[in-house]
């Protein structure tokens, strides 16, 4: 019987395929616009609560990496992010009728698996996670009362990699020593 063979890159975009439509799902179930039968318009729309949840996934990347050792060379290093999970919390504060700032804060598990990095060491895997903070302000042309409301955002972030320790302790014993990179790094983002 014939039977298809099926690539990375088509997994991955199953699994994205899969997640997009499980959160589109839930926000639409969960969506006041669910309900917008309900006449009842709520009289106190100043502060909002939002917790949220779903998939983590990043596509897989490629790395021309200097190795050192005894004889230096340069080898491509594959990155590979299995998905994961993505948890988090948004406070919102409605400034009038047009203003509004939110405080968020997300968690993401993303394994990592470092692939090809020496001849001794074809693949390498980690604990992965991501904490992510934010504080926006958003500037909303239409009235609260509207059902569709454009908005226009500004904000400053932090975003936290972390490595677990048992992955450094177990790629140490491995021989492969991480090291983390300081550098602060900035990026104007518009919603």
């Amino acid at each position: 019987m014939f039977s298809p063979k099926r690539t990375s890159a088509f997994d991955e975009r199953r699994v994205v395929a899969r997640g997009l439509v499980s959160i589109l799902v839930f926000t639409f179930i969960c969506s006041e616009t669910g309900f917008a039968q309900n006449s009842d318009w709520p009289k106190n729309r100043e502060w909002g609560v939002e917790a949220f949840g779903g998939t983590s996934s990043v596509r897989n990347r490629q790395f021309l990496t200097q190795v050192s050792g005894d004889t230096p060379t340069a080898t491509t290093v594959g990155m590979h992010y299995a998905s994961g999970y993505l948890i988090g919390l948004r406070i919102a504060q409605n400034l009038g009728d047009f203003f509004a700032s939110d405080l968020e804060y997300s968690f993401a598990n993303q394994p990592l698996r470092f692939i090809n990095l020496t001849p001794d060491i074809p693949s390498l895997s980690l604990g992965h996670s991501v904490q992510h903070f934010s504080y926006n302000v958003s500037y909303l042309p239409l009235p609260l009362e509207k059902r569709l409301r454009p908005y226009g955002s500004l904000g400053v972030g932090a975003v936290s990699y972390h490595i677990s320790k048992g992955s450094k302790n177990e790629a140490a014993a491995m021989g492969v020593g991480l090291h983390a990179v300081g550098n602060l790094r900035s990026a104007p983002v518009a919603d």
